[in-house]
């Protein structure tokens, strides 16, 4: 997949720049899990164009910084001076830096990683941790209505998880707590200046915006219903 990963901005994420809705996602459902000490060292693995990084210099965080296997990701992120490295080998570099994080950072990432290589992509990322370090996941839940969208809309998607799963490797990973949360369901509001000029685009995005938070509370209902009940919602 390295010819993906070369072009891996132009190929796959199209923009180069983190959208406003990727921002409000960040603070409501990220924010409160982040450390308190804005000098925590921090690490984003898999750094995309830099949403996350981004977030946490707003934030006032003096320590944070990214690796990524992809180079346009990476230039894209320097370009923005965002600190952040090119990595060919994720765990031969975790393995130098360990005891030495008190916060790291998975969006989007471990679905990318082989079956037969996340286990020790994984206990890396604890070791590079330290005592009392914790690590942010979020993936795509396969039990969730049309994941199939986010399994396969990437080609250098290796695997999907649902909540045993995930809990499941972790465990074996060898973190001793694993906490399981819905990112909530969320819809940027438009500009008031636009709103103002496009009402009849303003009552469809209220409208779509009822109609999904409904649709989402009844999958959640059918899923304590199939005693899928491993996860905050």
């Amino acid at each position: 997949m390295k010819e993906v990963f070369d072009r891996y901005v132009e190929s796959t994420l199209i923009c180069d720049r983190p959208t406003d809705f990727s921002f409000c996602v960040y603070n409501t459902n990220y924010q409160s899990f982040l450390p308190t000490d804005k000098s925590a060292v921090i690490l984003d693995i898999g750094v995309g164009v830099g949403g996350f990084l981004i977030f946490l210099r707003d934030l006032g965080y003096l320590n944070a910084r990214g690796i990524d296997i992809s180079p346009s990701t990476i230039k894209s992120c320097q370009q923005k001076g965002l600190a952040c490295e090119l990595v060919e080998d994720t765990v031969k570099w975790l393995d130098m830096h360990v005891d030495e994080f008190d916060f790291i950072v998975l969006l989007d990432v471990i679905e990318h990683i082989p079956k037969g290589e996340l286990i020790g992509f994984l206990s890396a990322i604890r070791r590079s941790l330290k005592e009392k370090g914790r690590l942010l996941i979020q993936t795509n839940n396969m039990q969730s209505q049309d994941s199939q969208l986010m399994r396969y809309g990437d080609i250098t998607h290796h695997l999907g998880f649902c909540e045993t799963s995930m809990r499941q490797v972790c465990f074996i990973a060898g973190f001793s707590q694993v906490d399981l949360f819905g990112l909530e369901t969320l819809y940027a509001f438009r500009r008031s200046h636009y709103i103002r000029q496009t009402p009849f685009k303003a009552v469809r995005h209220l409208v779509f915006t009822c109609i999904r938070n409904f649709y989402w509370c009844f999958v959640r209902a059918m899923r304590r219903l199939n005693c899928n009940t491993g996860v905050s919602t």
